[in-house]
């Protein structure tokens, strides 16, 4: 048979447990309100920009497209031949050579 004091430790130990239960609960609460309310906000972002948070992922990535052709017409525009070849050269030297660029 269980004696008075066991159980009373038991009981305790108990309350103590439901006591972290429950602060537990209150903290997840929390994250899930923090979360909930900084979803609301990017969506409402989104909407002012004209697109819904279903499609914002897709919009990223036609974005992010759009800016690697821009990057690589902006490659081929820039004359990496010439900056290459005249990378090193003196341009403070007098000497005149046929290897001027201008």
């Amino acid at each position: 048979m269980a004696s008075a004091t066991n159980i009373a430790s038991q009981v305790e130990e108990f309350e103590k447990q439901i006591k972290q239960g429950e602060t537990i609960r209150i903290q997840a609460s929390t994250v899930v309100k923090t979360l909930r309310d900084q979803y609301k906000k990017v969506a409402d972002d989104l909407e002012t920009l004209g697109v819904k948070p279903s499609e914002a992922k897709t919009k990223i990535e036609e974005i992010d497209a759009q800016i690697q052709e821009k990057l690589q017409q902006m490659k081929t525009l820039l004359p990496t031949d010439i900056i290459k070849k005249y990378a090193n050269h003196d341009f403070t030297s007098n000497h005149t050579s046929s290897d001027q660029p201008f």
